[in-house]
Parts: C-alpha cells; sequence; structure tokens
C-alpha cells in the first residue's frame, strides 16, 4: 500500500502523508480509491500548504465519489496537518482555533462543505446542536450556522446564546433563521464590540424586523433575555419596555405588537401619547396590598370607541389619587359608559348629537341599561366612577345628570364562604401529603397553613418580603411592618404568633436556592417558585392566581368545592369568632384576636346580634343563618313607590310588570321585592298575626310552615332594625 505514496513530487508531504495513514486501519473500499485520493497531493508542497490549498483539495474530495470514503479520512488528516504546525499560512495561524473549533465540531458532509469554501469568513460561523429525522428516526447532529455579521463579537455572542439554557433542542434547519437573519435585523451591528451596545432602540428595529416570522420574533426576545443574564442594565429605567414584562407575561409578544408600551405613573409629568400601556406600578404598591412592585396591568385605550373621548379618561386615570386597582375599576366602568354615551348619540344623529355633551337623557338611558343587568353592587361602583369622571368637566354636563348619578343603598352583606371543618381537614391531609414530594408543593403547604392561621388577604401573605418579618424586643414575639389595607398607606405593625413565624422561616430555607437565581427585585420576597412557559422562564414571586388554580385543582382531585384563599381566610375569620362567642369575649377584643377592624364579617357579626336577639327574643324563634333574597334600601323613604306597587301587606313594594315568582312562596322570596326601613312597623304587624295563626292552626304540617314563614318574616325586621340604627347612629354623628 505505500507504494502508492510514491507518486507525491514533495518528499515533505510524502512522509507527512505515510506517518497519518500508517496509523489508520483502512477498509477495501478506501484502499480501492486509495490512489485517487493521494492524486490530490501529488503536486503539492508542505512547505508552502496554505488554507487556500486545503480548502481545493477538500471540496474537490466532498464533490466527488471520494467524499464517501476520503471525506472524513482527509478532515481528520486537515486537523492532524494544523495541530503539528505542518503548514505555511499566516491565515491559518491568525485562526487556528476557530478552525480546529469548526473542524472538530462537526464532520458531516454539509458542513464540511461549508467550511471548506474558502469564500466563506470562518469568523462569521459558529456550531449549533440540533435533532434531525432519518428515515423517521430522530438524530442528533450539528449544524454550521453563518451569520454573515463580520463581527467575531456578535457571532461569539449568538454561539453563547445556543449553547445557553435559553435555547431549547431544535429540529429542522429553518428554526436557526433567526441566527442567520440576524445581520439584516440591524444596519449597524459592524460597530458593536460590547453588550452594552444593544439597547431598546435596537430592540425595537430587531423587534419591527423578525415580527413577520413568530418563531423567530420569540427567538429574539430569548436572545434579549439571555443579554439581560449576562448584563442587567439592557434597558433602561425610563424605556418602554423591561425586562420583567417580557419574561412575567406570556402575552407579552403579542401585546408589545399591538402597540402596547410600558408606562410608569407620575401624574407630575404630562400623560404618555400611547393608546397602549403597561402600567408599572411605581410606588403605587406601597399603598395596597393588591399588587406589588413588578405586577404590570394592562391598559388599553382603543377600547374606547370614539377618538376624541380617549385623552379625556387619560387624563383621568393619569391624575387619579385612588390605588391603582381601584383605578383600573374606574376605567373600565368609564369605557362603558362613554361607549353606551358614543353609540347612543350616533344612532341619533338625526338629531344633531353633540358629542361633547351629557345629556340627562343619555344619562338615564344609560342608568336604565345597567340597572336591568348589573347587581346593586355593580350599579352603584358604576355611578360613583362616572360620576368622578363627569366632575372633571372634560364635557358639557346637563346639571340635572348628577341628580341621578346617586348610590342606590346598600346590597344585604354576603353569606359566609368558610370552608366546614371536615372539609379542612381533608384538604389539609391531601397538601401535607404533596409537601412531601417536591419544594414547591411544601411552599404551597406553607401558604395555605398561613393564610387559615393569619386571616392575612392572600395579596397581603404573598407580598410578605424576608426584611418586613420582626421580632420584637420580648422573646419569641414576631411581628410583620408593611402597608396594609386599613393602615392609610403608613407601614404598620402586625403581629404573628411564633408558629407564623415558623412557617414563614421554612419557606424562607425551602426557598433560599431559588433566591440566589432571582432577578433583584425578586430576591426579598419569601413565597418564590420557578417557572417555565412558553415566554416565562426563571425564578418569580408566586401569584393570587397561581396559588388558587394550584388550590382549586387539588380540591377537585380530593372531591371539594373549588375553594380558594377567600375561602380559607373566610375560614380564619369564623374560627375567630366562633372562638370569641364560646369564651364571651366583647367585639374589640375579637377585632384585636382577627387583627383589629380588617374584617367587615367581624362588624356585621356584632351589629346585626343586637337586633337579632331582640326579634327572637320578643317573638319566641331561632332565626338562624337566612338568605334574605329581596332588596333592602338603607332609608326610610318610600316615596317613590306607588300603592300600586305597594305589596304583601305594606311589608315592601315591586315595581316589575308581572309577578316572577309563584304566590304560594311570597314576594319575601323574591330578588325584586323591595325593602325601605319605613317598613318595620308592618312586618311588627305581620309577625302579631302569624302569632295569632299558628296558635289557632290544628294541622302539624300547615303550623310548620307558618312557623318557617314567620322565621323569614323575623329576619327582615332584624335586618331592618339593624340598618335603622346604623341610620340613625350616621344621621346623629352629620349633627354633631
Amino acid at each position: 500500500m505505500y507504494e502508492k505514496f510514491n507518486i507525491i513530487d514533495d518528499d515533505k508531504m510524502r512522509n507527512t502523508l505515510l506517518d497519518f495513514y500508517s496509523k489508520v486501519e483502512l477498509n477495501s473500499g478506501q484502499q480501492k480509491y486509495l490512489n485517487s485520493y493521494i492524486s490530490m497531493y501529488k503536486n503539492v508542497k508542505l512547505d508552502t500548504l496554505n488554507w487556500e490549498t486545503i480548502c481545493d483539495i477538500s471540496s474537490s474530495i466532498d464533490s466527488a465519489h471520494l467524499s464517501t470514503y476520503f471525506g472524513i479520512l482527509n478532515l481528520n488528516f486537515v486537523i492532524y496537518l494544523i495541530e503539528n504546525s505542518l503548514y505555511k499560512d499566516p491565515f491559518i495561524d491568525t485562526n487556528s482555533d476557530i478552525i480546529l473549533n469548526l473542524l472538530n465540531s462537526s464532520k458531516e458532509k454539509r458542513n464540511r462543505i461549508m467550511y471548506f469554501d474558502k469564500n466563506f469568513n470562518l469568523k462569521n460561523l459558529f456550531i449549533c446542536n440540533h435533532t434531525y429525522k432519518k428515515k423517521g428516526v430522530r438524530k442528533a447532529g450539528e449544524l454550521i450556522i453563518d451569520t454573515k455579521l463580520d463581527n467575531p463579537f456578535l457571532v461569539k455572542l449568538l454561539d453563547g446564546f445556543y449553547r445557553s439554557d435559553f435555547t431549547s433542542t431544535r429540529s429542522g434547519k429553518s428554526d436557526f433563521n433567526f441566527s442567520r437573519n440576524f445581520y439584516k435585523s440591524y444596519d449597524k451591528f459592524s460597530s458593536f464590540k460590547e453588550i452594552s451596545n444593544f439597547n431598546f432602540k435596537v430592540f425595537e428595529k430587531q423587534f419591527d424586523f423578525y415580527k413577520k416570522n413568530k418563531r423567530q420574533l420569540k427567538d429574539l426576545v430569548k436572545f434579549y433575555i439571555y443579554l439581560h443574564s449576562i448584563y442587567e442594565d439592557i434597558f433602561k429605567p425610563n424605556d418602554p419596555v423591561d425586562i420583567f414584562w417580557i419574561t412575567k407575561h406570556p402575552k407579552f409578544i403579542n401585546q408589545f405588537n399591538d402597540g402596547f408600551r410600558l408606562v410608569d405613573l407620575n401624574p407630575t409629568e404630562p400623560f404618555p401619547t400611547d393608546d397602549r400601556w403597561i402600567v408599572r406600578p411605581n410606588g403605587q404598591e406601597e399603598f395596597t396590598t393588591r399588587l406589588n412592585s413588578t405586577d404590570y396591568k394592562t391598559v388599553d385605550f382603543t377600547k374606547i370607541e370614539y377618538n376624541e373621548y380617549r385623552p379625556f379618561l387619560k387624563d383621568f386615570f393619569w391624575k387619579s389619587t385612588v390605588t391603582l386597582p381601584v383605578r383600573l375599576s374606574e376605567f373600565y366602568n368609564i369605557i362603558k359608559f362613554l361607549n353606551f354615551i358614543y353609540e347612543y348619540k350616533t344612532l341619533n344623529i338625526k338629531n344633531n348629537s353633540n358629542y361633547n355633551e351629557i345629556t340627562t337623557v343619555e344619562a338615564l338611558s344609560y342608568l336604565g341599561h345597567i340597572s336591568n343587568k348589573d347587581s346593586l353592587r355593580v350599579y352603584n361602583d358604576k355611578v360613583q366612577s362616572i360620576r368622578k369622571f363627569l366632575k372633571n368637566k372634560y364635557f358639557n354636563v346637563e346639571l340635572a345628570v348628577f341628580d341621578y348619578l346617586v348610590h342606590a343603598g346598600n346590597p344585604t352583606p354576603p353569606g359566609s364562604k368558610s370552608i366546614p371543618e371536615d372539609e379542612v381537614k381533608k384538604l389539609d391531609k391531601h397538601l401535607l401529603t404533596l409537601a412531601y414530594d417536591n419544594d414547591t408543593n411544601y411552599v404551597y403547604y406553607t401558604i395555605f397553613k398561613l393564610a387559615l392561621l393569619t386571616n392575612f388577604r392572600i395579596s397581603h401573605l404573598l407580598s410578605i418580603t424576608i426584611d418586613s418579618i420582626k421580632e420584637s424586643m420580648k422573646k419569641e414575639q414576631y411581628y410583620i411592618e408593611a402597608v396594609t389595607k386599613t393602615s392609610n398607606k403608613e407601614k404598620a405593625k402586625e403581629h404573628i404568633s411564633k408558629y407564623d413565624y415558623r412557617y414563614l422561616e421554612e419557606a424562607i430555607k425551602i426557598t433560599d436556592p431559588l433566591r440566589s437565581k432571582a432577578p433583584k427585585e425578586y430576591k426579598n420576597f419569601v413565597f418564590l417558585h420557578y417557572i417555565q412557559s412558553a415566554n416565562i422562564k426563571g425564578v418569580t414571586p408566586i401569584t393570587v392566581a397561581t396559588f388558587n388554580s394550584f388550590l382549586k385543582r387539588q380540591c377537585k382531585k380530593i372531591g371539594l368545592p373549588e375553594y380558594t384563599a377567600e375561602n380559607l381566610r373566610d375560614t380564619s375569620i369564623t374560627r375567630a369568632i366562633d372562638y370569641a362567642v364560646e369564651n364571651g369575649l366583647s367585639h374589640q377584643e375579637t377585632e384585636i384576636l382577627i387583627r383589629g377592624k380588617r374584617s367587615t364579617k367581624l362588624k356585621h357579626y356584632y351589629d346585626n346580634q343586637e337586633s337579632k336577639l331582640f326579634v327572637e327574643a320578643t317573638y319566641g324563634i331561632i332565626i338562624g343563618n337566612i338568605d334574605l333574597k329581596g332588596q333592602i334600601l338603607e332609608t326610610t323613604d318610600s316615596s317613590s313607590f306607588s300603592k300600586d306597587e305597594t305589596m304583601d301587606d305594606g311589608c315592601g313594594f315591586c315595581k316589575e310588570n308581572e309577578c316572577r315568582i309563584h304566590k304560594d312562596i311570597g314576594c319575601p322570596m323574591c330578588k325584586f321585592f323591595i325593602v325601605t326601613l319605613d317598613r318595620i312597623p308592618f312586618y311588627i304587624k305581620k309577625l302579631e298575626r302569624l302569632d295569632i295563626s299558628i296558635e289557632n292552626e290544628t294541622i302539624e304540617h300547615e303550623k310548620e310552615h307558618l312557623k318557617a314563614i314567620k322565621k323569614l318574616y323575623a329576619a327582615y325586621l332584624s335586618k331592618l332594625l339593624d340598618l335603622n340604627q346604623k341610620l340613625e347612629l350616621k344621621q346623629n354623628q352629620n349633627i354633631k
């Protein structure tokens, strides 16, 4: 075999080939075509061997039948030449690391053809791992990417990106078009020398370039997340985008493409001209427990149909002094009002509608529209929002409009939503079992226990930070120092038991490994978890929605109703009230037990007790927990109701055109039944007549039926007495 090498003219080249191939075991095919291969080097001198000659020979081999037998062998020979410095070429000297990296990384024919093409700039190439299908079987391989960037810094950056955790294993060549097209996405890449050259303006231009291809656009977003992991100041504080919006919201790409831009609430500056905002709280989180510093809110002014109205609502929203969650509630209420007014005016265009005027007829039409479909609470919220908005004089408003935009009374307080004790125990046992599986489930179990033990609102509980947990001067006494819903925007001390403290301490310990990987804005939160989805990957605080989803999912698994954190809090408060009642605690002592006047449930409980006990004692009946269907208005004025609208022996009123409830059940069980506080004497008379009927009734089941009706009227009387007492107290305070 070795005599075949004698055709090579240059002794050094002949000896080099002999030295290499003497260590290689050739198969029959390679032995058959060895002459053809050796002839490629016949006239090559080792002392003048350069990269161009190597490329010419290698390309000739890969373009002919020799590729099958000597393609990879020749590549190994080239590696041997370069590693042993058996060449004379300044180009190879300068680029030996790049060349060897390419040659050693991938030996596939399609890649050999690329990097043995002397027209390619090797500095533009990098290698990606990828998977591909061959005869139906998925295989792993390497792919050479030509970036055409002519910038080694950017090539290295893209190479690092594809080697990072931010890209998963890909399939198909088209998946790498993000890197292939990168050089076309921005026209000034030639000057880039460091990561700080990237900024929002560059991102915006690249986003515009890639937005026609969603897969490549996703890669662009991941690329900027990768850049941020190296250099945190890619986006500046005043930029209309930041890394938290990008990573936290799975709809970021769609939102940014639709024109949403990040804004900081700052009423001392003019409101932004963009019609779509992603609102960063900018300190608003200090005044409410319902959001944290990275809880961004979507505000879309394009939902206002008439463009001329948009600046009005922007100004109102921007200058509002209420908390951000309340501001958003008002925002949606006002949008519905503005669109109704616009559509109303458009339909009445023949009447020469003035779009900058709000008439009494228009206001009444809207109030009629919402009164037919909204609950009393929602109706009052909408009226209050609209009244505040119109007082800012964006429109010419007829004075009579404000006479109709008034509070329509208070709805009956909702009943208890606490979880039965047997179901609490079942849920506790199930979640504890899950807690042993992994750390994330343990953190969720900790939240569950603290929600039951502390009766904190879930938003307040999840917003607890490590530095807000403090130990008092006395041993084993702890408190949390933070803004609460009732602390008037000031930090308040909320005492916690040593058991609460132990749970928090354990949660901090469990999440500590995550804390080291979390962005600096999240490191101080107690309750963290790792999340990975289409566009979110990393450590973030656990949100209310996330916890509620987890809780509902687990409830469903064990056959319980789908409870939320609110049910846990109601359960905690119910337990406290039950304890207070059993142990004869006063109203003030019970307030301390459930953290002061935080609970409207406690207030309703004690306010109702006096009236309820009076009615029960007077009429010899136990009222129990009855859900009153009718609407009780906190007013003694019933002059707006006509005689024809007076029902049930004067006990209430109805404005419906036809009866919507079975006569045997009666008006008090109908949701359209309206009761005012001046009806108290009629209920007293009704109960007196029922007592006489019960006494005279001889049939036992009829007597029981009458007692059930009596209990219903007694419940109404108890509620009326309670509300009347409050109204009198309020009027006396106004007089003072």
